[in-house]
């Protein structure tokens, strides 16, 4: 990897050895991120929780309904049935009428249909409300991570991106212990299972969130009432470094772009961090619950520590990749050891053992998240940076469907979680090789996409 340089981003340790000019621009981006972040953090956890709290859900739910495993594997994944179907449009729109309004809509409806599913009686109702939520929520993950480029200059991305993506280990910190507590000391209440009151009681917040968004964020920095014209000046000139520094860029229609090898390489290495990603989210309750005899509250707090470290460590992964300016050697590093640790974890017969292995291994999956939408940001300009990065996270999303059913079918098949982390293991390993050429081959063709 390339020597760390003095870029904007350093850390505050460095501020004495900057000049003046680059000391008021890192004030300028952190009372950007003081602004930002926390509210997008918020908005991100209260998502990723009403998305994957359905796993935990599955300890008691599934006998209520009557599903098999193949069947909650199913109605998991058909989630990404409706995300996909609805992403492009959604982040399009998002350049149309502005991340404010496409933010507060996005969580009002996805907290209603979210609410929705503590009434499901029946498979098929419960497959058509996880479609709905896929639905609503479409365009939320890559619309943020789209908005994020309108305000930070490249070498701050792949870390303001880490702090809004750690929302996907802090959910499973959270969603663990709060859905244990809830599904255990709710149950029965009104002549409510425990799992029906969890869905209605973690959907509150982003129906509150909706509202909060409206009033607090601003679509870009030009609306940005509280940032004064020589703030706006710094942000303006941050952007204009980065296109200046740019390599040539090549226009094409949408049709053209997505003719392009790193539009589809993308792609597939996000269906293989997704997919990988996804059965963690969803499974490891279940794993967890396997390793011994523990309550529900118990599972919970076990299943907080591998997420918990994952919270930790994506925005050190980020911060390296963002400090060095180096993306694919990151991914695969980081992803390597994930991968060897969910393998290692599944071969380990000793419970303390195999949790610490499963933690090596959600360290190594959730921490390639970060320094993976780095790249669509950087490779893909114009247009593409809606449809391109909405396009990449829709094929890539898929994975959040493939993978959980599967997973549900060769447990009904074998008994066992096992051959399916298996599967999913090998595949992101496959992925992780392809960031590695796709960076190579990137580095030679010097080029960018833009979308007329």
């Amino acid at each position: 990897m390339p020597p760390a340089q003095t870029k904007t981003g350093d850390s505050v340790k460095n501020l004495s050895t900057l000049s003046p000019e680059l000391q008021y621009e890192q004030s300028v981006f952190r009372k950007i991120t003081v602004r930002l972040i926390p509210l997008l953090f918020g908005c991100y956890l209260v998502s990723y929780i009403d998305r994957v709290n359905v796993g935990f859900a599955k300890l008691q739910m599934m006998d209520d309904l009557g599903m098999t495993a193949t069947a909650f594997g199913f109605a998991a994944g058909i989630f990404f049935a409706g995300y996909v179907a609805f992403e492009i449009p959604s982040n399009l729109l998002l350049l149309r009428i502005g991340a404010r309004k496409t933010v507060a809509r996005i969580m009002l409806l996805w907290g209603i249909a979210s609410t929705a599913t503590a009434f499901v009686t029946s498979e098929f109702s419960f497959f058509m409300v996880r479609f709905l939520l896929g639905a609503f929520e479409a365009g939320f993950a890559p619309g943020v991570l789209l908005f994020l480029t309108f305000w930070y200059p490249k070498e701050l991305r792949a870390r303001m991106m880490s702090y809004i993506l750690m929302g996907t280990a802090v959910a499973g910190i959270i969603t663990g212990p709060v859905s244990g507590l809830i599904i255990t000391h709710m149950n029965g209440v009104a002549g409510l299972a425990g799992w029906r009151w969890m869905f209605i009681i973690e959907a509150i917040p982003a129906l509150i969130l909706s509202v909060v968004v409206l009033i607090w964020l601003a679509d870009g920095p030009a609306s940005a009432k509280w940032l004064n014209p020589a703030e706006l000046s710094v942000v303006q000139r941050a952007h204009a470094r980065d296109a200046e520094a740019a390599p040539q860029v090549k226009e094409h229609s949408f049709i053209g772009a997505l003719k392009q090898y790193r539009v589809w390489m993308l792609a597939l290495i996000y269906f293989t961090i997704s997919a990988a990603g996804y059965v963690l989210s969803f499974w490891l309750p279940t794993i967890v619950s396997g390793l011994g005899d523990f309550s529900l509250v118990q599972t919970g707090l076990l299943t907080a520590i591998p997420f918990g470290a994952a919270a930790i460590m994506m925005p050190v992964f980020a911060r390296s990749s963002d400090r060095r300016q180096e993306r694919g050697w990151h991914i695969a590093i980081i992803g390597a050891v994930g991968v060897s640790g969910i393998l290692i974890a599944v071969n380990v017969d000793n419970p303390a053992v195999a949790l610490a292995f499963f933690t090596v291994g959600t360290v190594g999956i959730l921490g390639t998240l970060p320094i993976f939408w780095a790249l669509p940001s950087e490779w893909l300009t114009g247009s593409a940076a809606a449809g391109g990065i909405a396009f990449v996270n829709s094929i890539g999303a898929t994975g959040g469907f493939v993978a959980p059913y599967l997973m549900g079918y060769l447990e009904d098949r074998t008994g066992s979680s096992t051959t399916g982390l298996y599967v999913v293991s090998i595949s992101m390993a496959v992925g992780l090789v392809a960031v590695v050429v796709l960076t190579r081959l990137n580095a030679t063709t010097h080029d960018r996409v833009a979308v007329s």
